[in-house]
């Protein structure tokens, strides 16, 4: 909800690895949560998934707008998917643990005055997220600063370097989002993208039921097809079409996409950034999850969530 999808990919899955295998417990039901979670609860805030950026930098959602259309979805979906994992996985999380096997927190803590200071810095940055969203501020400043806050201080606890830091970040994806956004503008001057537009607009027959249900099929079924952020900008650059459609199939378009987007990479290994890089954690310990064994969890999990939050979407436009 906070540090948004692809940190917590990044941060948690490595944690919960570590703590599954000293306790001795089943890897990858735990796994698997870190990823589905990451995805599924990420358009509870603005900030929470960079999906939800990109839409609202085109169109402007104050945050109550925003919490009072996706929040409660948000809520219903979560609760899906730790239900069918329970489902899934109970016979794997029978049983029982010992907690003697991990370290005690005091023990862990090496530089307690650098712990403070980040989980102070932590505590800023997430309070800010939410005071930027209410009042529009651009929250790629908010970030951007509490990294910088950061690294200031992994630099004077002497716990880091500045070229040991750069070899953390992953060039590449600058350039994969730069080139996404050339090329969409680039479908713009055809005039396709208003197209696309105009055939969602006509398809969802200028209801708020079938604008949801249309936005969100066509999120996440692109999302599979050509991963989430470039959907999320062709999709955002197709509703400039739908401006002039009433306030509730406006509205349960950008929703939808919003929901799609963030939910529909649930299905595939390709959807989403965070997956791409749960998967790479998981194979530099050793652990194979093939495409397919992804989709059949996925495909049993997904489809009902994603029913469910456009249901709920719709019934909170009317």
């Amino acid at each position: 909800m906070i540090l948004s999808n692809d940190a917590t990919a990044l941060i948690l899955t490595p944690i919960v690895y570590t703590l599954v295998t000293r306790l001795r417990l089943p890897v990858l039901p735990f796994m698997f949560a870190c990823t589905f979670i990451a995805d599924t609860a990420s358009f509870l805030l603005p900030v929470s998934n960079p999906i939800n950026i990109i839409v609202l930098a085109t169109f402007r959602l104050d945050l109550w707008t925003y919490l009072r259309l996706l929040l409660l979805p948000a809520l219903v979906v979560i609760s899906i998917n730790i239900g069918v994992f329970f489902l899934l996985y109970r016979r794997q999380l029978r049983g029982s643990f010992d907690r003697k096997r991990l370290s005690s927190a005091s023990a862990a803590i090496q530089h307690p005055a650098y712990f403070r200071y980040t989980c102070i810095v932590l505590l800023l940055v997430a309070a800010a997220h939410i005071i930027a969203s209410a009042f529009q501020f651009p929250l790629s400043i908010v970030a951007v600063s509490g990294a910088a806050l950061l690294l200031v201080g992994a630099l004077a606890w002497k716990q880091t370097k500045i070229r040991e830091t750069g070899k953390h970040i992953s060039w590449s994806i600058f350039g994969f989002i730069a080139g996404m956004f050339i090329l969409v503008r680039a479908v713009e001057l055809t005039n396709l993208t208003t197209l696309f537009g105009q055939l969602l607009l006509h398809l969802s027959g200028g209801s708020s039921f079938g604008a949801v249900m249309v936005g969100t099929a066509g999120a996440a079924l692109g999302t599979n097809l050509i991963n989430n952020v470039p959907m999320a900008v062709v999709l955002t650059s197709a509703l400039h079409s739908v401006q002039h459609a009433p306030t509730a199939t406006r509205l349960g378009f950008i929703a939808a996409t919003i929901f799609g987007c963030d939910l529909g990479p649930n299905l595939t290994t390709v959807g989403s950034l965070a997956t791409v890089l749960w998967l790479l954690i998981l194979r530099r310990r050793n652990i194979e999850v093939s495409g397919l064994d992804y989709f059949k969890v996925g495909v049993i999990v997904t489809p009902p969530m994603l029913v469910c939050g456009a249901l709920t979407i719709w019934l909170l436009l009317r």
